[in-house]
């Protein structure tokens, strides 16, 4: 029965983002070159992921629906990493990483200029908030790009995830544009203001 009402409750969930979805996201970004020294905790380490075996991983930290699986799935093999943290073997936060790529709102996607990164979807285990753990990832991240010469990072927020905007301008971030979408049965209209997608109104299918 619980089973039952948790499939109810997904497709209801569904059918509403169908149906009518906002989608207003503040674009943020560093490039001073990357090497952010934030807080952290010491004993915090981080390993990249590019296979399946993240997904074991993340579901420990955070149980993901099938449609968010599979959308990992999807994103993994387009060549997305997953950087999973750990303080004494246990993870506790995990964020994900496009390269040359963004995403403009909910599974759609534009190419972005070479050596540009995005990072999206950070978790950060409840009882590790507030203790440095995005810091840190943002420290191993920079690192990790730097080797590969990458000189930028982006990460899109939610205009009411106040929260996350404090921590990103805290580490170093500046807002750098916006994503605005309202999805309407399955059209997506956004307007936009980012260097590296030059359109300013568009309209797509989902």
């Amino acid at each position: 029965m619980a089973k039952q009402r948790l499939r109810l409750r997904q497709t209801l969930s569904r059918l509403k983002n169908f149906i009518f979805l906002l989608d207003f996201q503040d674009i943020y970004r560093y490039d001073k070159p990357l090497s952010p020294a934030p807080d952290a905790p010491s004993s915090a380490t981080f390993k990249i992921y590019h296979t399946l075996q993240a997904l074991e991983i993340i579901e420990q930290l955070n149980p993901m629906s099938p449609q968010e699986r599979s959308f990992a799935e999807n994103r993994l093999h387009k060549g997305d990493k997953a950087v999973i943290g750990f303080v004494e073997g246990r993870p506790v936060f995990y964020g994900w990483l496009m390269l040359e790529e963004m995403e403009i709102t909910y599974g759609v996607f534009a190419n972005t200029a070479s050596g540009t990164a995005f990072a999206y979807n950070l978790y950060t285990r409840p009882s590790f908030r507030r203790q440095g753990a995005m810091g840190a990832f943002y420290r191993f991240t920079a690192d990790y790009l730097k080797s590969r010469d990458f000189h930028t990072l982006h990460c899109g927020i939610a205009t009411n995830n106040t929260p996350s905007i404090k921590a990103h301008l805290k580490n170093g971030f500046d807002k750098s544009g916006y994503f605005y979408t309202v999805k309407l049965l399955g059209t997506c209209f956004t307007l936009a203001n980012h260097q590296d997608y030059p359109k300013r109104f568009s309209i797509y299918r989902a």
